[in-house]
C-alpha cells in the first residue's frame, strides 16, 4: 500500500476544515450530507486500494525467475 502523499494530506485537512465550517450547526440534513460525503470518500479510497493491489498482483505475475547456470 502506497503511503499518503503530502498533497493528499493537505486535501484531507482542507476537507476537514470545510466540514468543521459547513457542518458546525449539526443540522440533521447536513449530517446526512456529511455521511454521504464520507461514504463517497471511503469508496474512492477503496477503489484506489483495489487498483493498486491489482497492479501489484499483475506485476508479480509477470516476474520470471532468473535462470542460473552453474
Amino acid at each position: 500500500i502506497e503511503p499518503i502523499s503530502k498533497d493528499e494530506m493537505c486535501k484531507f485537512q482542507a476537507l476537514k476544515d470545510l466540514v468543521f465550517k459547513e457542518y458546525a450547526d449539526y443540522s440533521l440534513q447536513k449530517l446526512y450530507n456529511f455521511n454521504e460525503l464520507l461514504i463517497d470518500t471511503i469508496h474512492q479510497l477503496q477503489f484506489k486500494q483495489m487498483a493498486i493491489q491489482e497492479l501489484i498482483a499483475h506485476r508479480l505475475d509477470n516476474i520470471t525467475p532468473k535462470e542460473t547456470t552453474n
